[in-house]
């Protein structure tokens, strides 16, 4: 099985974003052969057997086919921009990738950025150049209604506060021209 987390479906012509809960019904009540009682794990995951794996999205190449051919959209233009800013400031676009509702294409205007770094030095290279970014003021730190939907949705056992202490000091989040981004 390929091990995954159902996040869009489609709703008629449109993807909708669908939370864990709501994704856990939809696969119990209409596609239970995709839900997975992992052994090792000790728990109930997504997983689509691999015979019926029709497409593979890879956030790496849809990132370079929009660093290469540019946005399509406001916001691929916006992420273009993101990421031009990134390695101007150091980081190595070459271990990025985009995940989430660009990766699939179906972004809208209230969508962030998804971007996920594969290699360790990589990470730490964009993670400095978000550093030095929020503190020449390019980027924007992520104001309190953004924490708390952060942390509303991850639904974790600590408090706010504890939340806030060990999320801000990771430099993984930050705001690009009112859209948030994650690393």
């Amino acid at each position: 099985r390929a091990l995954c987390t159902l996040r869009y479906c489609r709703d008629g012509l449109v993807w909708r974003k669908l939370g864990t809960d709501a994704a856990n019904e939809l696969l119990a009540a209409r596609f239970p052969h995709y839900l997975y009682d992992s052994p090792s794990r000790d728990v109930r995951l997504h997983g689509v057997p691999m015979e019926r794996v029709t497409c593979l999205y890879r956030p790496r190449q849809r990132l370079a086919q929009l660093l290469i051919n540019g946005g399509g959209d406001a916001m691929e233009d916006k992420l273009c921009r993101l990421l031009a800013l990134l390695a101007a400031a150091g980081a190595d676009l070459e271990c990025v990738g985009i995940t989430g509702s660009l990766l699939i294409g179906a972004q809208r205007p209230d969508s962030d950025f998804d971007l996920v770094i594969y290699d360790d030095e990589a990470f730490f290279q964009v993670r400095q150049a978000v550093v030095n970014l929020l503190a020449s003021g390019r980027l924007q730190a992520l104001g309190y209604a953004l924490w708390r939907e952060s942390y509303e949705r991850r639904g974790c056992a600590l408090d706010y506060a504890d939340y806030m202490r060990h999320e801000q000091r990771k430099f993984n989040k930050a705001v690009f021209e009112g859209t948030k981004f994650d690393i």
